[in-house]
């Protein structure tokens, strides 16, 4: 079973500080850790960069964010 001593251990060792906000987020994703979404679906959006700065990029990623229905009664009421 892991314990919050664990996430805190995990975390420093990663040189990073043990806050609240970190806690939680390992804590949710260990309670849940295969909580997901589907893939997308539709054609993809122009994912080129409007200026590239000089560097050759090779890769893009899409990150939707969001509340699943159980955590806001508006969700599935806002839907088209």
């Amino acid at each position: 079973m892991t314990t919050a001593l664990d996430f805190r251990q995990a975390l420093r060792g990663a040189v990073l500080r043990a806050t609240r906000p970190r806690m939680a987020v390992l804590s949710a994703v260990h309670a849940h850790p295969r909580a997901g979404t589907d893939s997308l679906v539709g054609e993809a959006p122009c994912l080129a960069a409007s200026g590239d700065r000089g560097f050759s990029i090779d890769e893009a990623e899409v990150i939707c964010w969001g509340l699943c229905t159980g955590c806001s009664p508006h969700a599935v009421a806002d839907r088209p």
